[in-house]
């Protein structure tokens, strides 16, 4: 995954009141890592990717931008 959907990531999450340690542990990764992949830092799997639409509550194109 690109650091290009960081933002993307980060506002849907903020508009679900979704927590950024909710996301984390559905994602099966630390609060620490999670906030380096909002911040553009650090990129998702490909399996973590794919698990961001049932948990933003939103469509992979949604998601895509």
């Amino acid at each position: 995954m690109s650091t290009k959907y960081a933002p993307i990531i980060k506002a849907l999450r903020t508009k679900r009141d979704l927590s950024q340690l909710q996301v984390a542990l559905k994602l099966g990764m630390s609060r620490s890592s999670y906030i380096t992949v909002e911040q553009g830092k650090k990129e998702l799997t490909v399996s973590e990717f794919e698990k961001l639409p049932a948990i933003l509550g939103v469509s992979r194109e949604e998601l895509e931008g």
